[in-house]
């Protein structure tokens, strides 16, 4: 319930997110460093947020169940 929340980096050891885990309409950015996908829950990501995954990794990310909607926000720049 953080609500001046604007960015978010996600370790490698995370493997899920849940439902409305990044809910926060104030968030802008999420950085996620691990290579594959963590599940990502139907309703965890509500609004127009940059998503970015490590380089090599952005077909796998956005190919991935519930990913594949946000394929549009996914940019490849983190260099693991």
């Amino acid at each position: 319930d953080c609500t001046s929340l604007t960015s978010i980096e996600i370790p490698s050891s995370v493997t899920n997110i849940g439902n409305y885990a990044f809910s926060t309409w104030s968030l802008t950015d999420i950085y996620l460093k691990p290579i594959s996908p963590p599940v990502l829950e139907g309703n965890a990501i509500f609004n127009d947020v940059i998503i970015h995954v490590p380089i090599g990794s952005g077909d796998a990310y956005k190919s991935a169940t519930n990913w594949s909607n946000l394929a549009d926000n996914i940019i490849e720049d983190i260099v693991i």
